[in-house]
């Protein structure tokens, strides 16, 4: 491991206390929707927590499929929070409790609502620079993310090269950067 990673490494896990300390003291009022929001936004602070835990121990693989739930869970986020209506909110939650075994699968899918929060962003009711930096992580890193998940050619490269502190690296001011945008949109919650 570089001394640029371990500093990098350092500076990660001061940034996750620094966000759980001020994230702990947020208060949320009790609607559905900020509930439902909250989940995937915690999610991808917890996501970013463990991509620093599996570089640190060199296991990059791991790291690359968690970045992209990591990802995944940080736009679901914000489109909860500026796209969906209450009333998709119900009916996923209804169609959630007849089967809650099963995902309801009425999520809109990643580019969809990238570009659903791009529309609300146009309107003013979203960040003007919230869907541009989802879709240049997601359009820079989707297809390398989507071979670690299903243990394809990127996986298998790492496997062979071994440890590289470049791909280390990456992961780890991606991660960072997606907790830092899911701790907005917590902190937006709380107003």
């Amino acid at each position: 491991m570089t001394d640029a990673l371990e500093t990098l490494l350092h500076r990660s896990a001061e940034l996750h206390r620094a966000l759980d300390d001020q994230l702990s003291r947020a208060r949320f009022d009790d609607s559905i929707h900020t509930d439902l929001t909250l989940v995937p936004a915690r999610l991808a602070l917890e996501h970013g927590s463990g991509i620093a835990i599996l570089v640190e121990s060199g296991r990059l693989s791991s790291a690359g499929v968690l970045l992209r739930a990591q990802l995944e869970a940080t736009i679901r986020a914000a489109w909860l929070l500026y796209v969906a209506s209450d009333e998709w909110i119900e009916k996923y939650l209804e169609k959630a409790r007849d089967n809650p075994h099963r995902d309801p699968g009425s999520t809109p899918a990643v580019d969809e609502m990238i570009k659903a929060i791009e529309r609300k962003a146009a309107e003013g009711l979203a960040p003007s620079a919230l869907a541009p930096q989802l879709r240049v992580l997601k359009e820079g890193a989707w297809h390398s993310l989507n071979s670690f998940v299903h243990s394809g050619l990127h996986p298998t490269l790492l496997q062979f090269s071994g440890y590289s502190a470049e791909a280390a690296d990456a992961a780890l001011r991606n991660a960072n950067s997606l907790s830092v945008v899911a701790a907005m949109l917590i902190a937006l919650l709380s107003g």
